[in-house]
């Protein structure tokens, strides 16, 4: 049966937390990751069918009955779900779990669950993402884009929810707070967007790439066949038995039209009603701590004042003392970041933190790295009682015991003091549609024509090589261009012309 996301194990939730932090300072960095194109040869899915167990069955007519995933097999051959910010990555996170029956994961392992996933998810080479360090394991990608015209304000309104610790996918970002981010970052997202798309072009061939579109995904008509695709492309990796194609679109519309199956509604309303309602930063199963009343505290265990927030983060800058570890050391990729590929559009940004002098991002980012550290010890130290438990099962002497006991408490109370910090990818929360009123994200002239002159440099790039990924970036032209002749702007149109056939 196809399944959706599963709750986190529990001896990693804690640190899970730390990791999720390092997701969102990474907002603000730049990592650079060596890659590879070594693949294994694959199988059609009815080849390995007899090979490996039966992990999604059907219901008869088309039906599916949506439960938790299980953990893959060892030998599971990884796909990385590679997605630009704001194109839909926690419904892509759902939809393959439910249509693998097999548990997912991300690049800063926020579900503790690390290379025993189907799936992973990535928003890398942008500055949200990083290249886990099994990276080398995994052989295919989806890629998952959208019209940058709206797939960048989606990115904004999840800051924006971060930044206000308000639930995932329940609020859009209020208009005089959009012009702001945008006048400050957009420039570079543009050019974050033409980086993504190159680095996973560039990386993997045709036959271990699947380029998926936001809003094919998610058309009324076109939906189900797209995820079929999908589903397809995912069995033919090892250790993976997707559910039969007849019950796809039973899948599909469950995920991401938000409509279960009619036996299983009042169970998804409760999830979801469950999952709004809980405080942002709580993690499932820790019902002793109410976390609801309280505000982020550092390590030491002071209050954060207001003042310490960037303007477009929900994490504090913590003091260097307070956190004493290392920063972690990231791989570079020589192949990512040359300026004659992804220029910046149009020269450094605004300084939109609050405050004077220096570059907050940099700060922020060399603390979210401590924290990771730290929380990468934490973890190992936790792991490592947890072993000499099972080595010495059976009865010990009771100081030994006792020390035991209070070795571990002592870890896992500072590991759930980065709790409050935590925000879940899923788990419950099953509506990939995003609430709130539907609030008009303008643009300036100057840059929807910067956004059409980066789509048709990527159009045009591989043109010869890969055709539809040039009909995409075409369409996404076109729609950006009627928004701008809309305008009765004084100034010019500065776009080049598109030519050929699109």
């Amino acid at each position: 049966m196809p399944r959706i996301m599963a709750v986190t194990r529990h001896r990693s939730k804690s640190v899970a937390a730390v990791l999720a932090l390092c997701g969102t300072a990474a907002l603000y960095s730049r990592h650079r990751h060596q890659s590879t194109n070594d693949g294994e040869a694959r199988r059609s899915p009815a080849a390995a069918a007899g090979s490996r167990r039966s992990l999604s069955v059907a219901l008869p007519n088309g039906g599916c009955e949506i439960t938790w995933p299980k953990k893959p097999p060892k030998d599971v051959e990884i796909t990385y779900a590679a997605s630009y910010p704001g194109c839909g990555a926690r419904m892509t996170w759902n939809l393959v779990e439910a249509l693998t029956g097999l548990e997912t994961g991300d690049d800063w392992n926020n579900n503790g669950r690390g290379e025993e996933v189907v799936t992973v998810k990535t928003h890398y080479p942008q500055s949200n993402g990083i290249l886990p360090e099994f990276d080398d394991r995994i052989g295919r990608v989806f890629v998952m884009i959208r019209n940058p015209m709206k797939s960048i304000p989606s990115f904004f309104n999840h800051i924006y929810e971060m930044r206000n610790h308000l639930p995932v996918h329940s609020e859009r970002a209020p208009l005089e707070e959009w012009t702001k981010w945008r006048d400050a970052y957009l420039d570079i997202e543009i050019a974050e967007y033409k980086k993504f798309i190159t680095y996973w072009m560039e990386r993997y061939s045709p036959e271990n790439r699947l380029l998926l579109t936001y809003e094919g995904l998610t058309d009324d008509l076109i939906g189900p066949e797209v995820t079929k695709a999908l589903n397809d492309f995912l069995g033919r990796a090892r250790g993976v038995t997707p559910i039969h194609q007849d019950s796809v679109a039973c899948v599909w519309r469950a995920v991401v039209k938000n409509e279960p199956p009619e036996h299983q509604a009042a169970q998804f309303k409760k999830l979801q009603s469950q999952a709004v309602n809980t405080p942002p930063g709580t993690i499932q199963k820790q019902t002793e701590r109410n976390l609801a009343d309280e505000q982020p505290r550092d390590p030491s265990g002071a209050l954060f004042a207001k003042e310490q927030y960037l303007r477009n983060s929900a994490i504090p800058l913590l003091s260097p003392q307070s956190i004493p570890s290392p920063p972690v050391q990231q791989r570079r990729d020589p192949n990512v970041g040359s300026a004659e590929i992804f220029p910046i559009v149009s020269g450094e940004p605004a300084n939109y933190a609050d405050g004077e002098g220096g570059d907050p991002f940099d700060a922020l980012n060399e603390e979210m790295q401590k924290i990771l550290a730290r929380g990468k010890e934490l973890l190992r130290r936790n792991q490592q009682l947890d072993h000499q438990n099972e080595i010495h099962e059976g009865p010990q002497p009771q100081q030994q015991q006792q020390q035991h006991q209070i070795q571990q408490t002592g870890i896992r109370n500072e590991m759930y003091q980065y709790d409050m910090s935590h925000r879940r990818l899923d788990p419950g929360h099953h509506n990939s549609q995003r609430a709130g009123p539907d609030v008009p994200r303008p643009y300036l002239p100057r840059q929807l024509d910067n956004m059409m002159n980066m789509l048709l440099e990527v159009a045009n790039r591989y043109e010869n090589t890969d055709v539809r990924l040039y009909h995409i970036m075409m369409g996404y032209y076109e729609q950006i261009r009627k928004e701008r002749a809309k305008m009765n702007s004084d100034e010019p149109l500065n776009v080049k012309s598109a030519g050929g056939f699109y």
